[in-house]
């Protein structure tokens, strides 16, 4: 049994140990940051605003965050797009786990 914790490179630590910590802005954040610069975003608020029909399906949330049917946009100027795309793929809790993962 102790031979494929070694193999996986895992070993125990004591209770309360920190381990990893990263403090970074959320990706909400970074959503919010990209929308006040992007002009796709700043033509659908307007659209919202004098009711175009053509933009029924989008809301403004109450911190500011343009929505799409229940879903934050994410606009394709910069990289935010492949910045959320490698934190589902990559991360730690992601739903696309690598072999450790899975032990």
């Amino acid at each position: 049994m102790f031979g494929k914790f070694r193999k996986l490179n895992l070993e125990l630590v004591l209770a309360g140990y920190l381990n990893d910590l990263v403090v970074e802005t959320t990706i909400h954040d970074r959503i919010r940051e990209a929308h006040s610069g992007s002009w796709m975003i700043q033509k659908v608020k307007q659209g919202i605003v004098v009711s175009v029909p053509k933009y029924d399906c989008f809301l403004v949330h109450s911190d500011g965050t343009v929505m799409f049917e229940k879903r934050a946009i994410v606009p394709k100027e910069g990289d935010l797009r492949e910045v959320i795309m490698k934190e589902a793929h990559d991360s730690k809790l992601s739903i696309h786990p690598g072999s450790t993962k899975m032990y």
